[in-house]
């Protein structure tokens, strides 16, 4: 699918931004999804943040960003990633620039969505751990620029067999409101 004739770098630490109509992502340059206490990064419906973290490592370590791009219509972005330098008892097992990373991600229909591919550049095979770290916080356009609230409604969380984990959220307004990250192939 196409997503937009011509795209823009995005640089530093700006955020980049998705929309489709009510609902809004915004992220950092790698495609990571980093909220902390005054930083709006996130998943927005209706000016609610179903997602408030979604950061991917390789073997543990942060990826290092080659590139990335916004479509100049903010419907995808994509980031180019590697590995850095990994060593195991000061031995370097897999050198930089080894294992590249392709994000897209984009908002569709009140859902965020991304595809995952990775390239062995190496002359050998590489087992390598693409893990994710991910939250719902469900917090309003206010908290999220860091404005506290006397009180909060209720979150749970669940895991299915499947590999899918919801999230729901009772709030103080009587509604629930749930996310839900589905993982193909099914994550472990």
């Amino acid at each position: 699918p196409r997503f937009g004739s011509r795209s823009r770098s995005t640089h530093g630490g700006r955020p980049s931004r998705l929309k489709h109509g009510d609902c809004f992502a915004v992220l950092d340059n790698q495609g990571d999804l980093l909220a902390f206490e005054g930083n709006p990064d996130g998943l927005y419906y209706r000016d609610t943040r179903y997602l408030s973290q979604f950061e991917i490592r390789l073997n543990g370590a942060r990826p290092l960003r080659l590139s990335s791009n916004i479509a100049d219509d903010n419907a995808a972005l994509t980031a180019d990633l590697t590995n850095p330098d990994f060593f195991e008892n000061g031995r370097l097992i897999l050198p930089k620039d080894m294992i590249h990373i392709h994000r897209l991600k984009f908002v569709w229909n009140a859902a965020l969505y991304e595809r995952i591919t990775i390239f062995n550049y190496d002359e050998e095979e590489r087992r390598v751990r693409i893990s994710a770290t991910f939250d719902c916080d469900f917090a309003d356009l206010f908290e999220a620029r860091g404005q506290t609230r006397p009180a909060r409604g209720v979150r749970g969380v669940e895991r299915t067999r499947d590999g899918t984990v919801s999230f729901a959220y009772a709030g103080l307004d009587g509604k629930t409101r749930t996310t839900r990250l589905q993982f193909s192939p099914t994550a472990d």
